[in-house]
C-alpha cells in the first residue's frame, strides 16, 4: 500500500510538473523565442487519448506509427497491454485522474462521512456511458475511418497543436466547462470515484482488456470471519464478501480490501501459475512494466516526434494567446 501512494504522489506531481513546463514551452513560442522542445515531456500525450486512437487506426491500416504524437500510442499500447496482465492497476496506481478522485474521496470520509448507496440496478445503468462513448470512438474511427483519413487527421494542423489546444481549453474554461467540472467534483463527493466509475471510455476500453488477466482478487473463505470490511473499503462497490474470486473488470486493484482485512483472509492470486502475490510486488512489477514500456518506446524511436518541431511555429499561432494559470 505505501509503494502505491508513492507511485500516486510521484506521477501526480510528474504530471504537474510536466504541464507547467509545457505552459512555459507554450508562452515562449507564441511570445516570439525559438521553441525550446526540451521543455515538453511527451508524457502530457497521455490526455491525447483520441488523437492516440486515430495513430492507432492509422498503425493498423498502414503499419506507419505516429510521427506527431508517438508518446500518445505508445501509451495507450503501454497502459491496454498493463490490463491484459495486471488489470486497472494503472487507474489505481498512475492515472492522476484516479489519484484526485482518491483525494476527494478521503476528504469526503473524514470531513462528511457521507456515502449514497446506490442500488445494484442504478450503478449498472450508470455504467452505460462510458461503454457507449467507447463504441462510439471505436466505431467511427477503428472501423470507419480510412487508413489515409487517419493520417491525414495525424498530420493536421488540428492534430499537431491539439496539446496546445487542451492547455489553452483547461487554462480559460467556458463557463459551461466550470459547470460541469464543478458538478463532476460534487457527484464525486456524493459517489467514489464517479468519473472513474461511470464516465472514463479509457477505463472501460482497459475494462475490456482486464477481462483476459490472468490476476485476480481471491477471497480464502477458511480464514475469512464475514466482517464486510472488505466490502466498505471497495470504491468500486464489488461484493468481496460473498466471492472467492472477484473476476470483474470493475476491480482497479487498489489493495484496499487486502491491506482492510483482519484475518489476512484476501490476496492478488495469479491464476495461471495458481500462486499468491503480495500488495508491494504487485505494485513494483506494475511500475516495472510501465517503465519497461517507456524505456522501449524511446529506444525504439516511439516516443519523442521527430518532426512536431518543424510544424511547431508554424501553427501554434492559431492558439492566439495562453491566459496565465
Amino acid at each position: 500500500m505505501i509503494i502505491r501512494r508513492i507511485m500516486q504522489l510521484y506521477f501526480l506531481l510528474l504530471y504537474l510538473w510536466a504541464g507547467y513546463q509545457f505552459f512555459s514551452l507554450v508562452e515562449s513560442t507564441l511570445a516570439g523565442d525559438i521553441a525550446n522542445f526540451s521543455l515538453r515531456f511527451p508524457v502530457i500525450e497521455t490526455f491525447l487519448p483520441l488523437s492516440a486512437l486515430v495513430g492507432l487506426k492509422q498503425l493498423i491500416s498502414t503499419g506507419v506509427f505516429d510521427q506527431i504524437h508517438p508518446a500518445g500510442l505508445s501509451i495507450l499500447l503501454i497502459v491496454f497491454f498493463s490490463a491484459l496482465v495486471f488489470r486497472r492497476g494503472i487507474c489505481s496506481h498512475i492515472c492522476p485522474i484516479g489519484t484526485l478522485s482518491e483525494l476527494l474521496n478521503y476528504g469526503r470520509t473524514q470531513l462528511l462521512r457521507l456515502k449514497i448507496p446506490l442500488p445494484r440496478i442504478v450503478h449498472y445503468l450508470l455504467m452505460l456511458p462510458k461503454y457507449i462513448l467507447l463504441f462510439f470512438f471505436i466505431q467511427v474511427i477503428l472501423v470507419q475511418m480510412s487508413g489515409a483519413d487517419a493520417a491525414a487527421f495525424i498530420y493536421s494542423s488540428y492534430n499537431i497543436i491539439s496539446d496546445a489546444k487542451m492547455l489553452a481549453f483547461f487554462l480559460n474554461p467556458s463557463p459551461l466547462m466550470l459547470k460541469v467540472i464543478g458538478s463532476l467534483v460534487v457527484m464525486t463527493i456524493l459517489i467514489p470515484f464517479f468519473w472513474c466509475r461511470y464516465l472514463c471510455p479509457y477505463g472501460a476500453l482497459l475494462n475490456i482488456a482486464a477481462i483476459f488477466s490472468p490476476l485476480q482478487i481471491r477471497r480464502q473463505p477458511n480464514l475469512c470471519d464475514s466482517c464486510g470490511i472488505c466490502d466498505k473499503q471497495c470504491p468500486t462497490n464489488l461484493q468481496i464478501s460473498k466471492s472467492t474470486g472477484i473476476i470483474s473488470p470493475e476491480c482497479t486493484c487498489c489493495q484496499r480490501c487486502i491491506t482492510a482485512c483482519p484475518t489476512k483472509a484476501i490476496n492478488f492470486y495469479n491464476r495461471l501459475t495458481a500462486t499468491a502475490l503480495k500488495p508491494m510486488h504487485y505494485s513494483i512489477a506494475l511500475l516495472l512494466l510501465f517503465a519497461i514500456g517507456i524505456i522501449s518506446a524511446q529506444v525504439s524511436g516511439h516516443w519523442t516526434s521527430p518532426v512536431l518541431p518543424l510544424f511547431w511555429a508554424k501553427y501554434l499561432p492559431q492558439i492566439s494567446v495562453i491566459p496565465h494559470p
